[in-house]
């Protein structure tokens, strides 16, 4: 009984930080921003919970076992038990169990689980993204569109500050590469593009083989990408995806004839930690 309630408040400790290390990281300036409704926040805990568990579980088993055999030999209450004829294999059988018990639902967590609501969380990020055109955008961070890689200093409601774009060709070559001091971004309610206007902007573009600079005043507003209802399927990745997925992608690959390298290193990746 005293290892399960170490365990308990063991368990809550790490998941609580990490809970927090998790959400804070993704969505800290949405929730400094007011952006995000308290429902929406709700679900994304709901949906991290399994995955952080998967590293809270076995660390606070860990530290559940140490705090309990810890307290039991400072107190000298080992050597009285082996004194009262308890084998030691008597007193650990019942961590043992649960250490076992722990495994199992670790390893479910890990290799179903975790996947599952990972995928969900992100998606539903992306999704809201989609809909609050401000927060498709990371703070401090870059964002990826077809053909335009995007990085934002800092956010305050529709203006955004420090603003650095590559924009790549269809081969992936830097194509062009611009900074503003501040932009503004929005839909275009009919076409459905997000929209990025750009003031005091600097920067140079490779033209016929030649380096271009250039300096506007106002550039735009350039169109980023196209909301559409199939941008909202989100592809999972890799770390996302269950063991059985894992393993039906594997099939996949080397039915396509292509390298199933990544996949099989995530695969193992995911046994070694459950």
């Amino acid at each position: 009984r005293e290892t399960l309630a170490t365990l308990l408040m063991t368990v809550l400790v790490f998941t609580f930080v990490l809970l927090l290390g998790n959400l804070f990281k993704e969505i800290a300036a949405l929730i400094a921003s007011g952006q995000v409704a308290p429902g929406f926040l709700l679900k994304a805990i709901g949906l991290l919970i399994p995955y952080v568990l998967v590293f809270s579980l076995p660390m606070g088993m860990l530290t559940a076992t140490l705090l309990v055999f810890g307290r039991f030999s400072a107190d000298h209450e080992l050597t009285a038990a082996r004194a009262g004829g308890i084998s030691l294999l008597s007193l650990s059988a019942p961590v043992l169990a649960i250490g076992v018990l722990m495994s199992a639902l670790s390893g479910w967590m890990n290799l179903q689980v975790a996947p599952q609501c990972r995928v969900a969380y992100k998606t539903m990020l992306f999704e809201y993204g989609l809909e609050n055109t401000a927060a498709l955008l990371t703070e401090k961070g870059f964002t990826d569109f077809p053909d335009h890689r995007v990085y934002v200093g800092s956010i305050s409601g529709d203006t955004l500050r420090d603003v650095v774009i590559y924009q790549h060709d269809e081969a992936g070559n830097l194509k062009r590469r611009m900074h503003a001091e501040e932009a503004s971004l929005e839909l275009d309610a009919e076409t459905e593009q997000v929209m990025l206007t750009l003031r005091s902007v600097d920067g140079f573009e490779f033209s016929d083989g030649k380096e271009r600079t250039f300096v506007y005043s106002k550039y735009g507003p350039m169109a980023l990408g196209k909301k559409t209802e199939a941008s909202k399927q989100r592809p999972p990745k890799l770390k996302e995806l269950g063991f059985g997925q894992l393993r039906a992608r594997i099939a996949e690959l080397k039915q396509q004839g292509k390298d199933p390298t990544p996949a099989q290193i995530q695969l193992h990746q995911k046994v070694a930690l459950s």
